[in-house]
């Protein structure tokens, strides 16, 4: 199937858009959906967190055409576009400025070291910066900035839906949030490519119609040669053994300081001087922006490609529209799920069997206890574990929750089945009553905390014994 699992950023803010949406959805339609387009897409596919990530999307796409509703999505990656091509527009234009702007007149001359710290080490030490202040803020606009705040007020103004969703995203963390940190640094990237292909074009343009001078000064009379010497070595370094021309000898470098109450040196005495500024702008300045700008579209790829979706309001519509339906269906032995019994309910498998096997189509092993006065029982319960052929179910009372024993269960569990054995949780209520809305909403939160795509949380119903 064409585009199986690939979430783009358009789907994903509609996505997000419909289900933080007032409007009221059937479970009976979502679970018709899982049952027509969800499921078929699933076959073969034995991971949960992509189970999920494909699921959700088959079922995305099956709202989407049947919900007569404007979506931000596509309004909101519009604006993205053109506040990447203005601000590329931009920073091209200031870039060609910056190159004549530091042509010294009247003499049509530029003094190297000023035309290096302007056009490379400025956006070096800015680059510099901002990352650092990436890695400490971990905020996406923070390390972008001036340009992050203007991306974002023209995302506002092409879709204030879609800006609602874009901060309701970026603020559950995680991939979400990944997301639009790459998505704005790729925008970011993309006006210093801008910026430095103007500061190529500037200087080709300015040495094309002019006959300009190069110079550097100094007040030191230690030497100066040869300080300049080592740092157009190591400048020029990655295209001196195939590009020499471009590589300013002793004489030239000697030639081109300039004194005070000397003339400057002829232009045409200087010839390396431009090959080399326009080799270190290619080097140093765009082919490290165009480095980085592919880093951000495939982080972005990446961070869409990796999506979990395990809020708390991603899991509620996975356990609605599954309806806790098995994606693989399987027979005989595999179908063998341990029970534990937590805190000791004292369960017979006569007792829970019916249920189990209407519910979660598994046959009861056996029934082992954890919590208990006997800690033997527990070593016994872990040492079952390695016998789970399909799952491990927790036998658990609603009021009971206690997330500390919890939380060292379910990392016990894992430790021994590993993070693709399915766990669910069945809440129990009492001999004669289901458990309350309150306890069921209690243990769903801790699931959902847990962030694990292959735990759930199933009622105990009566009913259906």
């Amino acid at each position: 199937m064409a585009g199986k699992g690939r979430w783009t950023l358009s789907d994903l803010l509609d996505f997000e858009w419909l289900i933080r949406s007032e409007e009221e959805r059937s479970a009976a339609a979502d679970r018709a959906i899982y049952r027509k387009s969800v499921k078929s897409a699933l076959e073969g596919v034995k991971d949960r967190v992509e189970q999920r990530r494909i699921g959700l999307l088959e079922w995305f796409r099956a709202q989407k055409t049947s919900v007569d509703r404007d979506f931000p999505g596509g309004k909101l990656v519009a604006g993205l576009s053109f506040a990447s091509t203005v601000l590329g527009f931009f920073m091209l234009v200031s870039g060609v400025g910056v190159v004549l702007g530091l042509l010294r007149q009247p003499e049509q001359a530029y003094n190297l070291g000023h035309f290096l710290l302007a056009t490379l080490g400025l956006q070096w030490l800015l680059l510099f910066l901002g990352v650092l202040l990436f890695l400490v803020r971990r905020r996406a606009t923070d390390a972008l900035g001036v340009v992050g705040r203007f991306i974002l007020w023209i995302v506002k103004k092409a879709s204030p839906e879609g800006a609602k969703t874009w901060a309701a995203v970026a603020k559950d963390g995680g991939r979400y949030r990944d997301v639009c940190v790459w998505t704005l640094a790729r925008i970011g990237q993309w006006a210093g490519v801008c910026f430095n292909i103007g500061l190529v074009a500037g200087l080709v343009g300015v040495l094309m119609f002019q006959d300009v001078r190069f110079f550097w000064e100094t007040t030191s009379d230690s030497e100066p040669e040869k300080i300049v010497q080592k740092i157009v070595n190591t400048v020029s370094s990655p295209w001196a053994m195939v590009f020499p021309d471009a590589v300013p000898d002793v004489d030239e470098i000697s030639e081109s300081r300039w004194l005070a109450g000397t003339e400057l040196a002829a232009a045409g005495e200087a010839y390396r001087w431009p090959a080399f500024l326009i080799s270190a702008l290619i080097v140093w300045g765009l082919l490290p922006r165009l480095l980085l700008w592919i880093i951000t579209v495939r982080g972005r790829q990446k961070a869409l490609s990796q999506l979990d979706f395990q809020a708390p309001s991603h899991r509620e519509l996975w356990r609605r529209m599954s309806h806790v339906e098995r994606v693989v269906e399987t027979s005989g032995q595999q179908d063998e799920a341990i029970i534990i019994d937590v805190g000791g309910l004292n369960l017979e498998i006569a007792e829970v069997s019916p249920f189990l096997r209407m519910k979660l189509r598994v046959h009861p092993l056996g029934i082992y206890q954890v919590g208990v006065i006997d800690e033997s029982k527990e070593v016994e319960a872990y040492a079952a574990l390695d016998q789970a052929k399909s799952g491990v179910v927790l036998m658990v009372e609603g009021w009971n929750l206690s997330p500390k024993q919890m939380r060292k269960l379910h990392s016990e569990i894992r430790q021994r089945c590993g993070l693709d054995m399915q766990i669910w949780f069945v809440v129990r209520g009492t001999s004669t009553a289901e458990p309350t809305a309150e306890d069921l909403a209690n243990w769903k939160a801790f699931v959902d905390g847990l962030e694990d795509a292959a735990a759930d949380v199933i009622e105990y119903s009566l009913v259906e014994l």
